[in-house]
């Protein structure tokens, strides 16, 4: 049995519901390496990232992932990101 992919990619998002730009949380999950979140990069690509990784060079570093949120630092300044109707 094939599939529309067209039909699926219509039928699975709800477009407008994500802020459109910057990075965006998509979803936090606990997995036996510990607490994980999936954010949604400027470009449009989704990565997982845990406690310690770095977004980039030059970019935030994860401080925190718990639920429902992560916490970002730079250059000594947070920010937080919080799923959005979290």
């Amino acid at each position: 049995m094939g599939t529309n992919l067209s039909f699926t990619e219509d039928n699975a998002t709800e477009r407008g519901q994500l802020p459109g730009g910057g990075i965006t949380l998509v979803g936090t999950l606990t997995s036996p390496r510990g607490p994980e979140a999936f954010l949604r990069m400027s470009n449009g690509r989704i990565r997982k990232v845990s406690t310690g990784d770095r977004l980039g060079l030059g970019g935030p570093q994860v401080v925190a992932v718990g639920d429902g949120q992560v916490r970002l630092q730079r250059g000594g300044k947070e920010e937080f990101l919080v799923m959005p109707g979290h």
